[in-house]
């Protein structure tokens, strides 16, 4: 890999200013570059320990030296399962950065190292897009349902009561019952 200094004072979460910022203040700096996408490099930095995107313009590789080129799968979605951090690095130890929401769609990269998959998302409270690293395991391929634990057992418990349902022809209580409970706690 490429080893490069820095002539610019930001780095992208993703390819392209349309992308939250990763890092500031990084002119001069050295850097690894990981990959090339577009007119962007990624790189990575050890302080702050960040991978973030630079415009080609700003670096200057090596001659003799090649660098692997990066183009993400075309509609991977995939859904928040579990809420947790989002890092703008390949590991655990990387800085962090606003975490998409439970539930939410992302996008699936197609890269994957250890326990982490990198996503593309956008935030409610943001029209810049965000590029992270998140837990495979908090990602699903359907949607997860958005109740809370306290709104199933008030579904279950008070919306669909079990005394209501009486057995008509072949149908048992129980069939009757957890029927209408899936269907209130959205499980259609």
């Amino acid at each position: 890999m490429a080893n490069v200094t820095l002539r610019s004072n930001a780095l992208y979460c993703g390819p392209g200013t349309n992308y939250a910022g990763a890092a500031t203040g990084v002119y001069g700096k050295s850097a690894e570059v990981l990959w090339k996408e577009d007119a962007y490099y990624c790189v990575r930095l050890s302080s702050p320990k960040v991978e973030g995107y630079i415009s080609n313009r700003y670096v200057t590789i090596p001659s003799g030296t090649s660098v692997s080129t990066f183009t993400p799968p075309d509609d991977e979605i995939r859904y928040v399962n579990t809420s947790s951090s989002a890092y703008l690095g390949q590991g655990t130890t990387y800085e962090t950065i606003s975490q998409p929401e439970r539930g939410q769609e992302v996008y699936y990269l197609g890269k994957k190292v250890g326990t982490l998959a990198y996503i593309e998302y956008t935030l409610h409270s943001s029209t810049k897009k965000y590029r992270a690293w998140f837990p495979h395991m908090s990602l699903t391929i359907n949607p997860p349902s958005r109740l809370s634990a306290e709104d199933y057992i008030y579904n279950i418990e008070t919306l669909v009561t079990p005394y209501d349902y009486n057995p008509i022809d072949d149908q048992t209580f129980c069939n009757r019952y957890a029927f209408y409970a899936m269907k209130e706690c959205n499980a259609n």
